[in-house]
């Protein structure tokens, strides 16, 4: 089925663990370009890996094309965000615990954990 978005560019978060791997898979078969949000690099490498077999598709390591190693990149991507840090565990289970709370009935839209990212 064509989804009408081949050649777009997403970015796929927690693709080490199944619902992101999925996605992430689902994406490719879609033609969607990809970039992989995943904690450590083994975790990233070992997702790559099995994305390349199991649909034959050729994954770039960003990082690794720009010559520079994960933790540089890392750092680098860390410090272009406003608040100039990623976002703690906590405050995402916090956001998740108040946004299925009793206090947001009459909210709507959507929500950005994204230290102020957003353009």
């Amino acid at each position: 089925m064509n989804l009408g978005i081949s050649g777009r560019t997403a970015v796929v978060c927690a693709t080490s663990k199944e619902l992101g791997k999925t996605c992430a898979s689902a994406l490719a078969i879609a033609g969607v370009n990809f970039v992989l949000d995943v904690r450590g690099e083994n975790a990233l490498q070992q997702t790559v890996d099995e994305i390349r077999s199991e649909h034959g598709f050729r994954v770039t390591d960003d990082a690794k094309r720009k010559g520079v190693d994960f933790d540089t990149a890392w750092e680098a991507r860390q410090n272009t965000n406003p608040s100039k840090r990623y976002g703690k565990l906590s405050e995402f289970g916090a956001t998740c615990s108040f946004m299925v709370s009793e206090y947001t009935g009459y909210m709507t839209g959507k929500i950005l954990l994204d230290g102020g990212a957003y353009p």
